[in-house]
């Protein structure tokens, strides 16, 4: 009989839930500051098909237009 391993319990399993949950602490925050702009908001699917470094990118320039439009009130 053939004995089947829980995913989390694999290496495969475990690189997957960290990405996920990577990938969830960056989309939060990116669906956030674009609702505060009054921005289109990105869909979550859309956003987890990028990379995490572009994630990254794509936060720190809604962080900057934030601080920007603080400055400016």
């Amino acid at each position: 009989m053939v004995q089947l391993i829980p995913l989390d319990q694999t290496t495969a399993g475990k690189q997957i839930y960290e990405r996920g949950f990577n990938l969830g602490k960056l989309i939060g925050p990116i669906r956030l500051a674009q609702q505060l702009l009054k921005q289109p908001l990105s869909t979550k699917e859309e956003l987890a098909k990028r990379t995490e470094e572009e994630l990254k990118a794509i936060l720190a320039q809604l962080e900057a237009q934030l601080e920007a439009s603080l400055k400016l009130q």
